[in-house]
């Protein structure tokens, strides 16, 4: 199981974020707590990439080794809101 938590720029959980493991649809998502806290029961035993999106902020990923019949604790992932003030380039 995965234990982790969101936060966005200035350290605030992120209520409502998707999380997911990247490449594992069969794990199914979860969504964060008020607290921006989540977890996640998946198979362990190697590498596996979680996945984070909120609406208007940057998609966020961290690999983290998972052992097979243990509790891991993700370390904080935070989301980059999207800015609002954008230019056209040609």
């Amino acid at each position: 199981a995965l234990h982790g938590r969101v936060i966005n720029q200035e350290s605030a959980p992120v209520r409502n974020a998707r999380v997911e493991i990247a490449g594992h649809p069969e794990y199914g998502h979860t969504r964060t707590r008020a607290d921006g806290e989540y977890d996640l029961v998946v198979n362990g035993g190697g590498p596996l990439v979680v996945d984070v999106s909120s609406t208007g902020s940057i998609s966020s990923q961290r690999l983290v080794q998972v052992p097979s019949q243990q509790y891991v604790t993700v370390p904080d992932i935070m989301l980059v809101r999207l800015d609002e003030t954008s230019i056209t380039v040609e």
